[in-house]
């Protein structure tokens, strides 16, 4: 297997924007568990405990990672400044 590396970047806005997009999830999840709304697909309402219940040790672990991007690469020899600048341009094209 060839060797690769991961680089991560902390952004305040994506943090931001993803703990808002978690707290509405949320949301939806302790409606879903209240019976106020169909569970469809929501990744915090634990379906395999005995009750439908939030999983909240997700939700937290989520919110801990919401700020956080890792980019993967094979190119071990590029410094991580490099590397993230080459990820960000591909959202250009």
């Amino acid at each position: 297997m060839p060797h690769s590396v991961t680089y991560y970047r902390y952004s305040w806005d994506r943090a931001r924007r993803t703990l808002k997009g978690i707290d509405e999830q949320v949301a939806k999840a302790e409606k879903a568990v209240a019976g106020k709304l169909p569970v469809k697909r929501n990744r915090f309402v634990d379906l395999k405990a005995p009750n439908k219940q939030v999983n909240w040790a997700l939700v937290t672990k989520n919110k801990a990672l919401a700020e956080l991007k890792g980019y993967q690469t094979s190119r071990v020899d590029l410094p991580a400044e490099q590397v993230i600048h080459a990820y960000r341009q591909l959202l250009k094209i």
